[in-house]
């Protein structure tokens, strides 16, 4: 089960980290304790908020310029099982800009992602917005063929 953590947990991480926790440790420790939530969209202090304008500027540059694969489960058609939620792109941009801080974004998009291709959202951080590309790539499901015994 992913939970972010609200307060530093010796054995998982610091306040911020999307971590992966056993389900009975999540719900009967972690988060009766407020050590952790499961909600993506709760307003968790990442780190730095006194980050100035022209730093938020800058880090939003630096992410607008990337596209950011996501890759999902299709059907035989090509159509996504499920759309790509806005907690799944900020959990893949935070995974993928540890090297910039915590720092607390935001992304919305205009409608759901449901398709394979290239889709724009928004970042917000500090009130600075920037555009950003999100590529959905599609994985065949493969289903497993049943062994056949031949009789010799």
């Amino acid at each position: 089960m992913q939970v972010i953590l609200l307060k530093p947990v010796p054995t998982l991480g610091n306040p911020g980290d999307i971590v992966n926790a056993k389900p009975g440790y999540a719900s009967n420790f972690l988060i009766p304790k407020k050590l952790a939530t499961t909600d993506l969209k709760a307003k968790v202090n990442l780190g730095d908020t006194g980050l100035s304008d022209t730093k938020a500027t800058a880090i939003l540059k630096k992410l607008a310029k990337k596209k950011l694969r996501i890759t999902k489960k299709v059907n035989a058609k090509g159509g996504l099982f499920s759309a790509v939620s806005q907690e799944e792109i900020l959990k893949n941009l935070v995974e993928r800009a540890k090297a910039l801080g915590k720092i607390n974004l935001k992304v919305k998009t205009k409608k759901p992602i449901k398709e394979v291709g290239v889709s724009e959202v928004e970042l917000n951080l500090n009130g600075k917005k920037a555009k950003m590309q999100i590529e959905v790539v599609g994985k065949a499901e493969t289903k497993a063929k049943p062994e056949t015994k031949t009789n010799s």
